[in-house]
């Protein structure tokens, strides 16, 4: 998607994708069809799922290309000695993620290494995904394996929330390596880390900054998943309410660092908020009725 809609600007150029955050899962009713979009505004996209008639967004996020950098590589073997492995049972579906169920496609959890502070998978495209792998830079059901598998911070069960950064240097083959490393979040109901998508011998493949998962009321989010769809364009062209979809992005980009001291988060553009009070301070007439916002108009997030 990212290439046909944004060319590539030469050779020794790759993607990378940014401030991706996951606004809502994707669901769709039995006996439904959904159409899923991705569409790019300049470098920013969306992506749109529209099922009977009803649009939802679920991801949002910047794309463009960069200039290649030096090789970097994961040494295994070292990874390895410091870690142990770990019966997952019936594998990826587990633990964090038990309240989704996965189709075969995801049955790609070969091996799971787990240390003090990191943890290793071996990713192996099942049968099922063997047709389409190379079809894929990124395989969905293969990346999902190797950005969640992790076991070892955090209890319950925690759906993803936001990608910071993702670099893809080379497509992912049908088997390869994922090294997981823990940032310190100062809590368990959200869990982030940094991985390194990388082949047999170590070459980093895919690098992922500052991946984030949150802790989630599974009965909550199961209700939600089985509800009709409603869209999530807005009804009122005047509504200074904020959208569930908003109010989540607006919040994984306030923890964005590198944004001062203050941020403030509006529901209106600063030249419309300037024009709004301009027009205010112009009124002559004092019966001249001001335009009032109703403390029922605004949504919680």
């Amino acid at each position: 998607a990212v290439a046909a809609a944004l060319p590539k600007p030469g050779d020794g150029h790759v993607v990378e994708l940014r401030d991706i955050a996951f606004l809502e899962p994707f669901g769709v009713p039995d006996g439904a069809t959904a159409e899923y979009r991705v569409e790019f505004d300049g470098d920013d996209f969306t992506v749109t799922s529209h099922v009977g008639g009803a649009s939802r967004t679920h991801v949002r996020g910047s794309a463009g290309w960069i200039a290649a950098g030096a090789v970097s590589t994961v040494d295994i073997e070292a990874v390895t000695g410091r870690t142990e492995p770990i019966d997952d049972g019936h594998g990826f579906g587990t633990g964090r993620t038990s309240m989704v169920t996965f189709g075969p496609r995801w049955a790609a959890l070969r091996e799971h290494r787990i240390g003090a502070q990191e943890e290793l998978a071996t990713i192996t495209a099942p049968e099922a995904a063997a047709g389409d792998a190379g079809a894929w830079g990124l395989h969905p059901a293969l990346l999902d394996v190797a950005t969640a598998f992790g076991r070892g911070r955090g209890s319950g069960t925690y759906l993803p929330m936001s990608y910071g950064r993702i670099v893809v240097h080379d497509a992912l083959p049908a088997s390869f390596r994922s090294h997981l490393r823990y940032r310190d979040t100062g809590g368990d109901q959200v869990v982030a880390a940094d991985l390194s998508l990388c082949d047999e011998t170590g070459r980093v493949l895919v690098t992922i900054e500052d991946f984030v998962l949150r802790q989630v009321d599974q009965d909550a989010v199961g209700g939600s998943l089985s509800a009709p769809a409603v869209s999530t364009v807005d009804t009122v062209s005047t509504s200074t309410g904020i959208r569930p979809v908003d109010g989540a992005e607006a919040f994984v980009r306030a923890l964005a660092p590198g944004l001062g001291g203050q941020v403030v988060i509006s529901t209106l553009p600063v030249r419309e908020l300037i024009e709004h009070r301009v027009g205010v301070e112009e009124l002559d007439e004092p019966d001249e009725a001001v335009v009032q916002v109703s403390e029922d108009d605004y949504v919680a997030p």
